[in-house]
C-alpha cells in the first residue's frame, strides 16, 4: 500500500536540466531570438533562389547552335565557338589567299580573316558578300564567317541528327535537326578550305 507521501515526491529526471536552453525557449518574444530566425529564414531562402532551376529540354545529347542564314538554307553552329555578329564592312582583299578566305577586316585593332563558305556548303557561283560577320575562334584561330542574317540560338538533340552525306567523313555537315537546320562540322570545314592541316 502505497502512502499519501508518495504521490507529492518529485520525479528523479534521468539527466540534469539545461535551465538555460529553458529560458531562451519560453523567452520566444526577445529581440534577439526574432533576429537570430529572421537571419535563418533570409539564408534559406537565398540557398533557394541561388539554386539552378530544372531544364525541362535539357538532355544527355543536348547542344547549342548559333542559326544563321545563307540564302534560303538555315544553318547552325556550336554556339561556344560565337564570339559575336557585326555588320560586315571594310573588306580589304589578301592576294593568294586561299580561296575560302574573301579577305580581312579590321575588329578592335585586330585583322580578322573573312571566310565565303558558300562555295562549300552550296551549289553555283556565289556573287558579293553576305552583309553579316560572325566573329568565331576556333583552336587558336579569329576568323569570320560572312553570313545573310543570324538568327538566335536553338538547342538541339545530337543524337537525333540525320547525316546528309553517309559514307562521306569530310563532309562539312555534322546533321541535319528535325527542323531542317544543316549543323556545321567547323573544323573539316577549315581543313577542306585549307586553313587547318589535313
Amino acid at each position: 500500500m502505497s502512502h499519501d507521501s508518495d504521490l507529492y515526491s518529485e520525479p528523479h529526471p534521468s539527466q540534469p536540466v539545461d535551465w538555460d536552453a529553458l529560458k531562451t525557449a519560453l523567452d520566444w518574444d526577445a529581440p534577439a531570438r526574432r533576429e537570430a530566425e529572421l537571419t535563418q529564414r533570409l539564408r534559406l531562402r537565398a540557398e533557394q533562389y541561388a539554386a539552378p532551376l530544372p531544364d525541362p529540354d535539357a538532355t544527355e545529347n543536348a547542344e547549342r547552335a548559333l542559326v544563321f542564314r545563307l540564302g534560303r538554307v538555315r544553318y547552325g553552329l556550336d554556339v561556344v565557338l560565337v564570339e559575336g555578329v557585326r555588320s560586315l564592312e571594310n573588306l580589304t582583299r589578301v592576294p593568294g589567299a586561299p580561296a575560302l578566305v574573301r579577305g580581312v577586316v579590321s575588329v578592335q585593332g585586330r585583322l580578322i580573316s573573312v571566310l565565303d563558305i558558300r562555295a562549300q556548303l552550296q551549289d553555283g557561283h556565289s556573287a558579293g558578300l553576305p552583309p553579316e560577320l560572325m566573329l568565331i575562334r576556333f583552336e587558336g584561330l579569329r576568323l569570320g564567317l560572312a553570313v545573310d542574317h543570324a538568327e538566335g540560338v536553338q538547342r538541339f538533340d545530337s543524337a537525333a541528327l540525320v547525316d546528309p552525306a553517309p559514307g562521306a567523313p569530310h563532309h562539312p555537315i555534322r546533321g541535319v535537326t528535325a527542323d531542317g537546320v544543316l549543323v556545321l562540322d567547323l573544323e573539316r570545314l577549315l581543313r577542306n578550305g585549307g586553313l587547318l592541316p589535313t
